[in-house]
């Protein structure tokens, strides 16, 4: 969106995931209170989870942009048991 000074303001979204693996046998990865409403309660070797950051940049028709705001949320988590 254009603004009268001639800046661009934007809103985009960016998918980001994340892997947590044990590094060592016997071990597990407890996943925490909002993790475990897609998985339940107990551990596992690994987990991915998917998040979506949703930011407001301010940028002008020249120099550097300005992030103005971000946020994320969890929208997905899967177990990874046995990689």
């Amino acid at each position: 969106m254009k603004t009268r000074s001639g800046q661009t303001l934007a809103v985009f979204a960016t998918p980001v995931d994340r892997t947590v693996r044990v590094t060592e046998p016997g071990y597990t990865v407890n996943p925490n209170e909002v993790e475990q409403v897609y998985v339940g309660e107990s551990g596992a070797q690994g987990f991915l989870t998917y998040h979506l950051h949703q930011s407001v940049a301010l940028i002008p028709a020249s120099g550097k942009p300005t992030l103005l705001g971000s946020e994320y949320s969890l929208i997905g988590c899967e177990r990874e048991d046995g990689f």
